[in-house]
């Protein structure tokens, strides 16, 4: 198997990225249930999640927040899935 079939994200990828941010945000627009998080990644680079329940009944602020940074961690998949996929398309640099 070559090393480029090992290649992949993992999930520790995934949090090393939340953990090392430089900024991670939340906020509730007052008077709604919409939450969202922005958080800055150590290049600076910006990645947004949001939710938001069909019933204002059913609002609990750590269920919004769990639920936005799940949509970011869904987005860093795919940014750390393409930046992998360049730097084997790419090769080794000299």
């Amino acid at each position: 198997m070559s090393d480029a079939s090992k290649a992949r994200v993992t999930p520790e990828d995934i949090d090393f990225a939340i953990e090392n941010a430089l900024d991670v945000q939340y906020h509730v627009f007052t008077g709604t249930t919409m939450t969202v998080v922005c958080v800055t990644l150590s290049n600076g680079f910006k990645v947004m999640g949001y939710s938001a329940p069909v019933s204002d009944a059913n609002f609990d602020e750590a269920v919004g927040e769990r639920v936005a940074l799940d949509k970011v961690r869904d987005q860093l998949w795919e940014l750390l899935g393409f930046r992998l996929k360049q730097a084997l398309y790419e090769g080794p640099r000299e």
